[in-house]
């Protein structure tokens, strides 16, 4: 098990996304990958010693996983995305979903209400006591997935392990965004859930 320090324990019991957080869970990934007999070490931010990861360096990463979108990647300045889309209206009718893409905006559009933007976190109901949350979670991402940062994930993986849900929560290694990569993993996770 990782320190108190990497794991972002607090003494309060609750945990946060620390930058060692995040540092530990690439770690675990590079670990398990070189315990399998794979080859790390074309990966130069991360660090091997005598058979072990002993640091990966999250200022490197980000330059050898490139970035897949712009910025701001989800709410276009211009109305273009997917995620745009999610927060229109039925007719299709893109919104935007963040003050600042609004505020810059390079085509003109409507800004959501309120309240679709609130139903579309769950980190607003996660917790609150009146929603009903499922009491297992397994979350992917994998390490090298360029199409959002390990944060996120954690983030939401935290705030569930937080409010006493069961979270199973990894990093595949050498994984981009495409799931399917541990299905039998996945298969004897729900076994041992529905199994219990």
């Amino acid at each position: 098990m990782l320190g108190k320090r990497r794991l972002g324990y607090k003494q309060t019991g609750r945990y946060f996304a620390s930058s060692d957080y995040i540092k530990g869970k690439y770690m675990q990934s590079a670990q398990d990958a070189l315990s399998r007999g794979l080859d790390v070490s074309s990966a130069s931010w991360v660090k091997v010693k005598n058979g072990k990861v002993v640091d990966v360096d999250l200022d490197a990463y980000p330059a050898v996983a490139t970035r897949m979108k712009a910025a701001p990647a989800f709410d276009k300045l211009n109305l273009s995305s997917a995620e745009n889309d999610e927060f229109g209206t039925e007719n299709n009718t893109p919104k935007h979903f963040s003050a600042i893409s609004k505020q810059y905006e390079s085509k003109t559009g409507e800004m959501a209400d309120s309240e679709t933007i609130k139903l579309m976190n769950p980190m607003n109901f996660i917790g609150n006591g009146k929603a009903v949350t499922a009491k297992h979670f397994r979350i992917r991402h994998g390490a090298i997935d360029r199409d959002t940062a390990l944060a996120i994930p954690a983030i939401l993986a935290l705030k569930l392990q937080n409010s006493g849900v069961d979270v199973n929560f990894y990093s595949p290694w050498n994984r981009g965004h495409a799931g399917d990569y541990d299905l039998p993993e996945l298969f004897n996770w729900i076994d041992s859930i529905c199994k219990a």
